[in-house]
């Protein structure tokens, strides 16, 4: 194709000009929580006649503008008490809109939240990283914690292995493997060997028979036995003694005490030594999961919070779940995101049948009458002195006392089983949507 037949159209934002009135104004505004019993009109003029804010509104016209740099605009820091304060004054701003349905400060954000793949800790409990920080306790028993993988302490040199916690108690671990090479013992991260995103990490478990499970069995590093690291003060523990390289002594004095728990024979996998619960045979680490924090949580954390704010559907009168309030969120893993959107669905509907139920139980429980606490409290009051001289009193008195603290006590709520069922299937959203 020849060049002149191509034309480049260019678009620019078409910015409207706030009002002259304004534009002469110098008032700074009220505050942000006078502006929130504002009406959007009122709160335009008043944000508008800011020159802080106008200015503002340039910055961002012109260019995007990270939250640090608009809050020394502002405020002269960036702060975290700052940084709130601007986004409560933004959010403010995008909710000014003048008689004529111009928005102030129409914004668009772009908001980072890091996800944690995995700690990792310091074996070494004697470890200068832990020193003057919160780590520095006696109810922790490693060293220094790693957000990355690394196979050494950069603070005493020792080896770095990941943190696990127990599934049932949540009981601290570490997670390494007893590699016996050149004739000598070994200690060395455990390698995870299934191959599992973090969408499918977040999956319940399915319940499978004993059979099945004991069939089951993931290939691990070849003569590479899983150990748990933990303190010398759990009762199923070996002590031996790791040198900065990984190797193991069975006995002398070099390199840090360490003390670990392995697979008893005649079991097909290692007990956590807290709660005693047994991980699944020929699954090594099954029941000992890595700290995690990944999409899917915090998608499942943030996705409700964010469509109560999002604006409701408006374009008919069909009852929709959330009043057809709607939300797109993007992954790369596409089995992941429609079982973790089955999951989500799944997790909503036992919040509001939850949700339900409470309310329910809370209506059912019985008042109590003041005037009867008032009573027994007046008569309580009256027999105290004269308890100490006559048993018959005393009796009374600890009669009158009980029944005062069963009458104080939060009243219970009992909903029967068949009347729970009915209430839900009266309710119209549960026959609607679940």
């Amino acid at each position: 194709m020849s060049p002149d037949r191509v034309s480049v159209i260019e678009g620019r934002r078409q910015i409207p000009q706030l009002p002259e009135s304004l534009r002469q104004t110098n008032a700074p505004h009220p505050g942000v929580e006078t502006l929130r019993s504002f009406t959007p009109a009122q709160r335009f003029d008043a944000l508008g006649g800011d020159l802080r804010i106008r200015e503002l509104r340039k910055r961002i016209i012109e260019q995007p503008c990270p939250l640090a740099d608009l809050s020394r605009h502002l405020f002269d820091r960036a702060d975290a008490a700052s940084r709130r304060e601007t986004l409560d004054l933004l959010d403010v701003c995008t909710q000014a809109i003048s008689d004529d349905n111009s928005p102030l400060l129409p914004l668009r954000g772009h908001f980072f939240q890091r996800t944690v793949s995995g700690l990792w800790a310091c074996a070494s409990a004697g470890c200068a990283g832990r020193q003057d920080t919160r780590l520095d306790d006696d109810g922790w028993p490693f060293g220094a914690v790693y957000l990355e993988r690394r196979l050494q302490c950069e603070h005493c040199q020792y080896p770095v292995f990941e943190l696990v916690q127990c599934g049932e108690c949540g009981a601290e671990y570490l997670a390494t493997a007893e590699v016996f090479r050149d004739g000598k013992d070994w200690l060395e991260p455990w390698i995870q060997t299934e191959n599992e995103d973090e969408f499918q990490q977040e999956l319940e478990p399915p319940e499978t028979d004993q059979e099945e499970e004991t069939a089951e069995v993931y290939p691990s590093p070849v003569q590479a036995h899983p150990r748990l690291l933990t303190t010398v003060s759990q009762a199923t523990t070996r002590n031996f003694r790791l040198l900065q390289e990984g190797l193991l002594e069975h006995s002398g004095n070099a390199g840090i005490p360490v003390h670990y728990c392995s697979s008893p024979r005649d079991s097909g996998g290692m007990r956590c030594p807290v709660c005693r619960e047994a991980e699944k045979p020929g699954r090594p680490f099954s029941l000992f999961k890595p700290v995690r924090v990944g999409a899917p949580f915090l998608l499942g954390t943030a996705i409700p919070a964010l469509l109560e704010h999002v604006k409701p559907f408006e374009k008919d009168l069909e009852p929709r779940p959330l009043e057809g309030r709607r939300l797109i969120t993007f992954t790369d893993s596409r089995q992941g995101t429609a079982r973790f959107a089955a999951k989500l669905q799944q997790e909503s509907e036992r919040d509001y049948v939850r949700s339900l139920l409470y309310h329910h139980v809370a209506d059912a429980a019985k008042p109590v009458d003041p005037a009867q606490i008032k009573k027994l409290q007046a008569e309580v009051s009256a027999l105290e002195p004269l308890a100490g001289t006559n048993p018959v009193i005393q009796d009374v008195l600890e009669q009158n006392t009980q029944e005062l603290a069963k009458f104080q006590a939060p009243p219970m709520g009992r909903l029967p089983w068949e009347d729970a069922a009915d209430k839900l299937l009266q309710n119209s959203d549960f026959k609607l949507f679940l």
